[in-house]
């Protein structure tokens, strides 16, 4: 048994929001906090921290961790420092998967699924039913259980699964959250939880996706015993990489599946109305880029398709074919920076998104003169 409170989080999008937000009111509140999640954006070390450090371990140490794979490794890693570091709650993001994720070896408290969508088809199953399965496999006996907004079906499967463990479930409902707002690079909003109502809760964000991974964290956290000013405090930290805007016209974000293009749609074009905008973009081969190149087709006007020297990416001939007038980019070595100095030159008179996956958004981040 450990000596911590554990929260353990699935999902398709929104897994790595929700526990970052955790993970800083937990901090605001005076608790001692662990977080393990995936994947990183700038180093390998962000995956494991503790009260928002990044864990104290040379940079060569990850050579070690492919061996019998690197997710298994940094977990069990995770696992050894958690064990070992006095802490109070450990929030614990899962993988690919739910049930049968290397983390259910941490004995959780809670269980949070976030929106469930088609992501990982190829080891998850091709339908939301067999996702959702996966997903729900994280809830234990007596748990307290917490869902994102769901598809009918996915809602269904999460409620057996509740019903099934004898777990107390709580599922967010669209209509919680009301008034968003936007006030330059943040987002306000008011949300009702058991009979109260929460006004002008503020978020470090132009996304309005957040509100509903800040919504589920500050249930969480009320249903903890957390005060307030520290929920609000905890929440108003911003999550690196998640539609992130500097000199106000580039846009990091991680988006990487079909339905958070969507959301980063929704969000380009509420803040960015009429604007040229100009997509560098990269995907790996498990991604359905069938279903992701519609979506960006709708609402970019120009798309760089970057090349990186990781075999697990598509090659940008292979494709073009999707996409509307693409131009290639080479991602390679340092030509990655020179690639990244063009297209901010070409889109000086409009915005610059950067998207399709951690790997690309991670290695654009150091060029952003203001980060």
């Amino acid at each position: 048994m450990s000596g911590y409170r554990c929260i353990h989080i699935a999902g398709t999008n929104g897994k790595g929001s929700t526990a970052h937000y955790l993970a800083n009111i937990l901090k605001a509140a005076g608790k001692r906090c662990g977080l393990f999640t995936s994947p990183h954006l700038l180093k390998w070390q962000e995956r494991i921290q503790i009260d928002g450090e990044n864990i104290d371990m040379p940079d060569d140490f990850e050579t070690t961790l492919y061996e019998g794979g690197y997710f298994i490794n940094t977990a069990k890693l995770a696992y050894e420092v958690f064990e070992q570091a006095g802490l109070d709650y450990a929030i614990i993001e899962t993988g690919i998967g739910g049930k049968k994720d290397i983390t259910m070896m941490f004995e959780a408290d809670i269980a949070v699924i976030t929106t469930i969508g088609l992501d990982h088809a190829d080891i998850l199953g091709k339908t939301i039913d067999s996702i959702a399965d996966q997903k729900a496999g994280i809830i234990r006996k007596n748990n307290r259980v917490y869902s994102h907004p769901q598809k009918m079906r996915a809602a269904g499967i999460i409620r057996d699964q509740a019903f099934k463990m004898r777990a107390d479930l709580k599922e967010l409902k669209k209509k919680q959250i009301s008034h968003i707002r936007h006030d330059e690079d943040t987002i306000l909003f008011d949300f009702s939880y058991q009979g109260k109502e929460y006004r002008d809760i503020k978020l470090s964000s132009i996304a309005e996706i957040q509100t509903q991974n800040a919504a589920v964290a500050f249930m969480v956290a009320l249903d903890e015993g957390i005060d307030e000013r520290a929920i609000r405090a905890g929440l108003l930290l911003p999550v690196m990489g998640r539609t992130e805007v500097f000199e106000d016209r580039i846009v990091l974000d991680v988006s990487h599946n079909e339905d958070s293009l969507k959301a980063l749609k929704a969000t380009i074009k509420n803040q960015f109305p009429k604007q040229h905008v100009t997509m560098m973009f990269a995907a790996q081969k498990t991604k359905d880029i069938k279903k992701m190149a519609p979506v960006i087709n709708s609402f970019v006007d120009a798309i760089y398709l970057v090349e990186l020297d990781d075999k697990r990416f598509y090659l940008p001939k292979d494709i073009s074919r999707l996409f509307k007038n693409p131009k290639y980019l080479s991602g390679k070595g340092g030509a990655l920076q020179s690639s990244f100095r063009y297209v901010e030159h070409i889109a000086r008179n409009g915005i610059l998104v950067v998207c399709g996956s951690f790997v690309l958004t991670g290695r654009v981040y150091p060029f952003i003169s203001s980060v």
